[in-house]
């Protein structure tokens, strides 16, 4: 993937935006891998050369690792598990969700995702959302 500074946005900024620190594990696929098309994933692995991003759409991904790391450091006591990765096994693929944050209850377990987006997801909805719970 060919990356663009548009913006002209400062080298430090730009270094920040593209570096990407989500690992799914020793997974051979993420939960959000297996719910997006798969005609987008084969498409995007063969023009990847061709493909061109600017940096600046990596603004909101960004901004969900940051709110996510200050969640998982101010999760304290028993009741909760924060950004617990499962794996699931079938037919030879090894298969992970990390989940946001479970809460413990005697009723259960409440599951969390957080979400960083603009006001156009929430009108508009986001139903790949919903499809990952």
């Amino acid at each position: 993937m060919e990356l663009t500074n548009k913006f002209g946005l400062p080298d430090v900024v730009v270094q920040s935006l593209t570096r990407d620190s989500y690992d799914r594990g020793k997974s051979n696929r993420s939960v959000t891998q297996l719910i997006d098309s798969p005609r987008i994933g084969i498409l995007n692995k063969e023009y990847d050369s061709k493909i061109e991003q600017d940096v600046i759409d990596f603004l909101f991904s960004r901004f969900g690792t940051g709110m996510h790391q200050m969640f998982e450091g101010s999760v304290e006591g028993a009741e909760y598990i924060s950004e617990e990765r499962l794996t699931f096994k079938h037919m030879g693929w090894s298969i992970s969700g990390q989940i946001d944050l479970q809460e413990i209850t005697s009723g259960g377990h409440h599951l969390w995702d957080y979400k960083v987006t603009s006001a156009w997801s929430v009108v508009y909805g986001k139903p790949e959302w919903h499809d990952q719970m």
